[in-house]
């Protein structure tokens, strides 16, 4: 018997012989065929052979749509090739010496892929600011079996240079969120390519990833002269700036007046001076703008050019690919003045793209205000008003994305992909708003022009807590008990939507001559706000009840709503019928957001008269007419600057004229959905309504047809103390 040893050595030989034959035989060509040999490639081959040849985009199907147009559907093929791996580069092996003393040769891993063929997502990770590391090794994670080769000493690419060499830190380990994003970085992110190598975020001054160039090549057109510009910017951060907070207007004035005195312009920041502009002269009432600047404009017809000008310079600065902080700035602030001039469609894909950019920019990774402030040295006070600043714009995208879940069910931004806190309370002037080199917080009694947002940041919560819930207990659903499962949601949300209210400081709900008095200066309609924001709670509230609206006249188990949205409704329009007739109220009148506030609670009030005769709950029928008739009027003063308001006031005269001969109705939930599709299919923007607007499909649980579109958009909360009967 041969020794074990002789018999492996001989299967070996034997092994290696039949394979240099097999390859011999393989290298061999076909007698058979007159082809060329298979040529070997790493993937397979889709185009056909005469699209390759005539270098043309091929449907990849045979025959192809390009051979088929050709008359060549018989000679459309591809070209046969052998599959074959990805060749390893770089492959080195590796000893390990075990405790036995004894060498093991290691058999080498398959080679890693290709960052380029890595699963990728579009999230942006959060990477810690840590070096990377010069060991980074493959196989095994506990083990190190190679050694990354260090770089010539001559090299001439300083970029990729940068990437390589670590921070002079303590930990150079590789963390798992650092590999991760590897993949990333073979795409050029630019937040990847700065956090891997440890520089400071580029959120306020990207370079450019676009041919196209980011200044302007000629004088920038400041529209109006400069003295006219700064009146506008003066009165924008007296008057309109609360309402947004997107910018901050003492560091925009600054930069304003830095770019007039050259000739040159950066489109991003171009973009967002005519957004100001357009948001300016829209909400400016037209005495008043005439008597400020001089100048006998039509406001609105100026706004809608300024508003295509921002459109317009964003799309030269190229800003889906060249991502900047002032391009998102101005988007938002355009999202103030869309929805009026009829815009919603294109603010809605704009919005979205704000989102992406913002998170591009690390906006929504800012982290606590202390922490990040210390590691990231930021002392300097402008730092401070930049972070503060970024804060803003990110809430802006957020509360905006949680107010549309109405609309679509749905949102963008999810609570657990973000660690931005919400901006705090303070002044808008610098040496205001930072002392000591930290941001000076104000308490809930002392009145800041962030008040206002700061309340709607606060109410967006409850509204995207309580889809997450409808979506954990099985919405939409037509099975009764998971319908009154959802319906205890509604009313915790109503609950907490009133806590909120009742938090808020007093002269956010109750108005108080002498508070008036002290914050006259603060840029901040004080005596207006009560008002303002009771309107804007039962909105919020009419929010949360949306699927109930009809159902709660018809079946008494939803009662509580008809009690909750009727009372609220009523004593938010009573609120703004005693607004003073001022600047400011006209100013507040022109909001996109109070038209919305307007119709929603107008149209509550009108199914009270609709469903009157089965209503056990008792109403002063004569005072809801009277206030839906002020709510027609209110927003009727308005009616030729907003397309809110044109199709608000169509739908409540329509509502109201069914109110008149509604007595015998046998079917009111289908006599007001054919008002609601009259009134759509009036507009011009309307072609077919049953297959082009989704806010008129069903939207209740029992099939009702209705309203989606008049009760879901922007702001805040509750009041009352109300509770479940």
């Amino acid at each position: 018997m041969r020794p074990i040893s002789t018999i492996l050595h001989l299967g070996r030989a034997e092994n290696t012989a039949n394979a240099a034959i097999q390859h011999q035989l393989d290298a061999m060509p076909d007698p058979m065929s007159s082809k060329s040999p298979v040529r070997s490639s790493q993937r397979n081959v889709l185009a056909c052979t005469e699209c390759v040849r005539r270098k043309i985009r091929c449907s990849k199907t045979i025959p192809c749509a390009s051979c088929i147009r050709h008359n060549k559907s018989a000679a459309c093929r591809r070209e046969q090739v052998a599959v074959v791996s990805r060749r390893s580069t770089a492959r080195r092996s590796s000893r390990l010496t075990v405790q036995d003393d004894s060498s093991l040769l290691l058999e080498e891993p398959a080679a890693s892929p290709g960052l380029g063929d890595s699963g990728i997502t579009d999230s942006v990770l959060d990477i810690p600011e840590t070096a990377i590391p010069q060991d980074i090794g493959y196989g095994r994670p506990s083990q190190l079996l190679s050694r990354a080769e260090p770089r010539p000493e001559g090299d001439s690419n300083q970029e990729a240079q940068t990437l390589t060499t670590p921070n002079q830190t303590s930990d150079r380990r590789m963390t798992d969120e650092a590999a991760a994003a590897l993949q990333f970085l073979a795409h050029g992110r630019r937040n990847v390519l700065d956090q891997l190598s440890g520089r400071d975020s580029a959120a306020r001054t990207p370079p450019s990833f676009s041919l196209n160039t980011s200044v302007s090549e000629a004088p920038w057109d400041i529209f109006f002269s400069v003295e006219t510009t700064r009146m506008l910017l003066e009165f924008h951060q007296a008057h309109l700036s609360w309402m947004h907070l997107a910018v901050h207007l003492p560091t925009f004035r600054r930069e304003f007046e830095d770019n007039i005195q050259r000739q040159d312009c950066d489109l991003s920041w171009m973009a967002l001076y005519y957004a100001m502009l357009s948001h300016t002269l829209y909400h400016i009432d037209g005495a008043q703008l005439t008597s400020l600047i001089q100048i006998n404009i039509v406001n609105i017809d100026a706004a809608r050019v300024l508003f295509d000008k921002s459109i317009e310079t964003l799309f030269r600065a190229n800003f889906m690919s060249d991502h900047k902080l002032t391009s998102v700035q101005a988007i938002c602030l355009l999202l103030q003045v869309a929805h009026n001039l009829d815009k919603s469609d294109l603010i809605c894909i704009l919005i979205s793209t704000a989102i992406r950019m913002s998170q591009c920019l690390n906006l929504h990774r800012l982290g606590a205000d202390k922490e990040r402030i210390a590691t990231a040295g930021r002392t300097n006070d402008q730092h401070i008003i930049d972070r503060e600043a970024e804060k803003r714009v990110w809430w802006f995208l957020v509360r905006y994305d949680w107010f549309q879940i109405p609309f679509q069910n749905t949102s963008q931004v999810h609570p657990a992909q973000f660690n931005t806190p919400m901006p705090g309370d303070t002044f808008e002037e610098p040496d205001r708003m930072v002392k000591a080199g930290a941001l000076a917080l104000q308490g809930p009694t002392v009145v800041t022009p962030s008040r206002w947002v700061n309340c709607l940041n606060q109410i967006s919560v409850p509204i995207c807590k309580l889809q997450e819930r409808m979506q954990n207990v099985g919405f939409p659903s037509d099975d009764n008990d998971n319908i009154l499962k959802i319906y205890d949601l509604v009313i915790s949300a109503d609950r907490e939507i009133k806590s909120l209210y009742a938090s808020w400081p007093k002269y956010m709900r109750v108005l108080d001559e002498a508070t008036c008095e002290g914050a006259a200066s603060e840029a901040f309609p004080v005596r207006l706000m009560p008002g303002l924001v009771l309107l804007s709670t039962a909105h919020k509230i009419l929010m949360v009840h949306r699927h109930f609206h009809l159902s709660c006249f018809r079946d008494r188990r939803f009662a509580f709503t008809q009690l909750s949205c009727i009372t609220l409704a009523q004593q938010a329009i009573a609120a703004i019928q005693g607004w003073p007739d001022t600047p400011d109220m006209r100013i507040i009148r022109r909001m996109w957001t109070t038209h919305t506030f307007v119709v929603s609670c107008a149209v509550a009030l009108i199914f009270v008269l609709l469903f009157k005769s089965e209503n056990l709950l008792t109403f002063d029928l004569g005072r809801m007419r009277s206030l839906v008739g002020f709510s027609r009027e209110f927003i009727g003063e308005e009616e030729h600057t907003s397309s809110i308001a044109r199709r608000g006031v169509r739908l409540l005269d329509a509502l109201m004229d069914l109110e008149g001969r509604s007595e015998g109705s046998e079917d009111i939930e289908a006599d007001i959905g054919e008002v609601v599709r009259g009134v759509a299919a009036t507009d011009g923007t309307f072609v077919e309504m049953s297959a082009t607007n989704e806010a008129h499909e069903a939207v209740f649980p029992y099939g009702q047809d209705l309203w989606a579109s008049f009760l879901g958009y922007s702001t805040n909360g509750d009041f009352l103390d109300l509770e479940h009967p």
